[in-house]
């Protein structure tokens, strides 16, 4: 892929390699007032942080790739929240399993309605995953709000998941369903006891409620190829 311009973090070789294949597309917002400011915070890292991204996407779907898609992104935070693998295994190495996409789309803290020109290149990025690693699927995909729920609240409420899945991916609407649920019960359970402080005992008890369900759709949807829940 062209438009390369590598993260700070990238290029002093402090990246590690994945230690579990790359599967989980994430979607965020970056709290950076431009596109261009957001490419040139993670290219020079004025503030010394450990943050990059795969790929930054502005509002005109202008696109930066800033860490090759074989190598791990940090944007998610390892250990701050749990998602399921292509294994169906619940894990914590979040980056290791993640492609990940910071969407320009705020102004001094007022977010914007993303553009049809930013979810046609989310599209084309999701697409271009799907054909050229294998353990990716249309079903592999969240926002950062999914991982962790009680700390992160981006792509945010301005982010239009039917507009882009069914829209822009042509999923089927019965799929786009299930699989709104289906990040309703991951989301339940990726938040670590932790967070929830005198509620740990009830939020143990929900994760053992909520696995098996979230497993059983894991497992129905991704046991078919992407093209079964696409409209032709």
């Amino acid at each position: 892929m062209s438009n390369w311009t590598p993260a700070w973090r990238y290029s002093q070789g402090i990246n590690a390699p994945r230690r579990k294949h790359p599967s989980l597309f994430v979607i965020h917002f970056g709290a950076i007032n431009s596109y261009d400011a957001l490419v040139n915070y993670f290219h020079n890292n004025p503030d010394k942080r450990w943050a990059d991204s795969t790929w930054v996407v502005g509002q005109k779907g202008q696109w930066t790739q800033m860490v090759k898609a074989e190598d791990t992104p940090y944007t998610n935070g390892n250990g701050l929240g749990k998602w399921i693998d292509e294994k169906g295994i619940l894990t914590s190495l979040i980056n290791d399993i993640a492609f990940t996409v910071e969407t320009s789309n705020n102004t001094d803290g007022k977010h914007f309605v993303y553009t049809d020109a930013q979810y046609t290149t989310l599209a084309y990025l999701f697409k271009w995953t799907l054909e050229n690693f294998q353990h990716t699927h249309i079903t592999r995909l969240c926002g950062h709000e999914h991982l962790t729920p009680k700390f992160k609240v981006d792509p945010g409420p301005l982010f239009d998941w039917e507009k882009f899945l069914v829209g822009h991916m042509g999923m089927k609407q019965q799929i786009y369903s299930e699989y709104l649920q289906y990040l309703q019960q991951v989301a339940s359970i990726t938040t670590d006891a932790w967070w929830l402080g005198p509620d740990a005992d009830m939020a143990y008890m929900k994760k053992e409620l909520s696995l098996d369900g979230a497993l059983k759709v894991h497992r129905d949807l991704s046991g078919r190829p992407s093209s079964h829940y696409m409209n032709k």
